[in-house]
């Protein structure tokens, strides 16, 4: 099954084949019923982005209750993206890492990966090189019920 974005999906009704027009000749989507468009929704990278989205938002509305400016959001760097750039009430720079999980994850599994964690540190060592002021990496453990679990230098 594959699923459009940008489909309105409050409008479909049953299960329908629909031929699609060129270039895609010959190709033949399926529409989703209500039944499986949960199943879709849940699955699809779309709704990851958007889940994330919002983990990331949570994560700014603590950091900013808590004192912290946005500098940036979504930075794109050559080792990795920063969910959160901020500047702290105590002057330092702050990179953030924001996970969406169920906390009761964090006892028995790292919310991130070896690979992503060397990545994180290439990063922070980068941005304490070419900055004048304190840097730190923290990460932001965001569950669905919109509670932060911050934990601050946890490459160190």
């Amino acid at each position: 099954m594959i699923c459009i974005k940008g489909t309105d999906l409050d409008n479909i009704k049953g299960t329908e084949q629909v031929s699609t027009e060129p270039p895609f000749k010959g190709l033949v989507r399926l529409k989703c019923t209500e039944k499986r468009l949960a199943e879709c929704a849940s699955t699809s990278k779309y709704s990851t982005r958007i889940k994330g989205s919002n983990a990331e938002t949570v994560a700014l509305q603590y950091f900013e209750k808590h004192g912290a400016q946005l500098i940036c959001r979504n930075l794109p760097t050559i080792f990795s993206e920063v969910d959160l750039v901020l500047l702290s009430a105590e002057n330092e720079i702050l990179l953030v890492e924001v996970k969406l999980v169920d906390h009761d994850e964090l006892i028995f599994a790292a919310p991130v990966k070896r690979p992503q964690m060397l990545r994180l540190k290439r990063l922070l060592v980068r941005w304490q090189e070419s900055v004048n002021k304190s840097v730190r990496l923290h990460l932001a453990a965001v569950n669905h019920r919109g509670e932060v679990i911050v934990f601050e230098d946890f490459l160190l």
